[in-house]
């Protein structure tokens, strides 16, 4: 009997030094990410740690174990909120479950250009850490309207500059961000792009036949008749140009004998002085 009871305390001891162990294998130091821990619960479905850093109080919450990358996030995290420039906070949550971090912060003064809006954000600023990614999503209420500001967190300054354009003017920024309206816009672009494609295209027509006009103007024949100057030529001379830009007159007389192109040095005359600005001086 004596050693049924003995053999029991044995097995009971193990497994309470075991539990014991186990929970403080999972147990996270939080002074090694820069925290001071005032408080701590560590039950079966129940952990919750009140720290405090910066003048801050933060709450982590979770209803499992929180592995020690969690830690690190909380930290990183924190850290970045103690560099806002216009949001102002007391405390912090954190609400650790299914691998993804949940932040809710609760503005104190939220100032930026001269306004404050925290009286217009009724539930706070959220957060969500999954990954290598933070993104924030809260609603303000403004008027008759509730506008949802979202987004890939960087810093407090992008945040208070989509505030800013919600809250100047509400139905404007639900309006801008309704997928008929982009479509919409989108489309509208494309018609303005196809009509300003369209009116390049005649301005360019119209200013080769003005260039054309000048050039018979200036290739008049012995008895005054005007002689346009052939496209092709044109184009032989514009092209040799493009790719040699410096290329002189007479280099590009001499290229036109190479092509055995019949071109006159009075119609090379006229092409560079009509595209290039170039003529003689007198």
């Amino acid at each position: 009997m004596k050693d049924n009871i003995f053999r029991k305390f044995r097995i009971n001891l193990a497994a309470l030094i075991f539990l014991t162990a186990f929970t403080y294998q999972f147990s996270i130091n939080w002074a090694d990410y820069g925290f001071t821990q005032e408080s701590k619960t560590e039950e079966e479905n129940n952990f919750e740690y009140t720290l405090k850093k910066g003048g801050k109080t933060i709450t982590v919450k979770s209803m499992e174990t929180i592995p020690e990358t969690v830690a690190t996030d909380v930290a990183g995290f924190v850290n970045k909120t103690l560099q806002f420039q216009f949001i102002r906070y007391d405390a912090i949550t954190f609400l650790y479950k299914n691998g993804t971090l949940d932040v809710s912060l609760i503005p104190i003064t939220y100032s930026y250009e001269g306004t404050d809006y925290v009286s217009i954000i009724p539930a706070g600023i959220q957060f969500m850490l999954e990954k290598d990614t933070v993104q924030y999503n809260f609603r303000i209420k403004k008027d008759a309207y509730f506008v949802k500001i979202k987004g890939d967190f960087v810093d407090d300054s992008l945040i208070s500059e989509k505030l800013k354009k919600a809250a100047a003017n509400p139905a404007l920024y639900i309006k801008q961000r309704d997928p008929e309206f982009i479509a919409n816009k989108l489309e509208q672009l494309e018609e303005e792009m196809d009509s300003l494609k369209t009116q390049s295209k005649r301005l360019e027509n119209e200013n080769n036949l003005l260039k054309y006009a000048l050039m018979a103007f200036h290739n008049k024949g012995f008895l005054g008749s005007e002689k346009p100057v052939p496209e092709e030529k044109i184009r032989a001379v514009l092209d040799y140009k493009k790719k040699f830009p410096k290329a002189t007159r007479e280099q590009v007389e001499e290229e036109m004998e190479k092509q055995k192109l019949e071109i006159s040095s009075r119609e090379i005359k006229i092409i560079f002085f009509v595209y290039f600005n170039e003529f003689d001086k007198e």
